[in-house]
């Protein structure tokens, strides 16, 4: 498949499925870390790196290239592998790095995949944000709605879909 070429349409729903795969493997991986050692790096003058974010985006490349082996990704930490195809997955594999390696538990994993045709801007088909230290998922797909699922202590998971406003300019009418 090119970049224009985009008769065989991935199901966003499908794509979804893979997301939470990884964001699930990854979250795992990052809940089981948490509270332990860092080995805290800088890429730059502020950002920091650590073998969480590294061994986090390891986990998720590896379920996408598995499920989709001809998709683009664009990791923050292992940059882009590029591919001719219409569909580009974007990681974050560690989302607040800074509080992970403080033990603050306000970290999540930020996975989204998009449908890249050229002159036009990337359209959003799945994406999943999972922050596994306060049991918490967030997940939407082109025409699925977006989502919260959370594992409340002592009352189980839940689900529940996340509400949301429009807001119109009144001086559009």
């Amino acid at each position: 498949m090119t970049s224009t070429d985009v008769t065989t349409m991935e199901s966003p729903k499908n794509l979804l499925q893979v997301a939470l795969e990884a964001a699930n493997a990854s979250g795992r991986y990052l809940a089981e870390g948490f509270g332990r050692a860092v080995d805290v790096k800088f890429k730059g003058d502020i950002d920091l790196v650590t073998q969480y974010d590294l061994g986090s985006e390891e986990i998720i490349r590896k379920i996408l290239n598995r499920n989709y082996p001809g998709h683009s990704i664009l990791g923050e930490e292992g940059g882009l592998q590029p591919s001719k195809s219409a569909y580009r997955w974007y990681i974050d594999p560690l989302d607040g790095t800074t509080n992970f390696s403080r033990n603050h538990a306000f970290f999540a994993v930020s996975i989204a995949c998009c449908l890249m045709i050229p002159g036009r801007p990337p359209r959003p088909l799945a994406a999943v944000v999972e922050a596994p230290v306060l049991r918490e998922t967030y997940w939407a797909y082109e025409g699925g709605g977006a989502w919260l699922s959370q594992d409340i202590p002592g009352r189980g998971p839940i689900e529940d879909r996340v509400k949301s406003t429009q807001v119109t300019n009144p001086l559009q009418a």
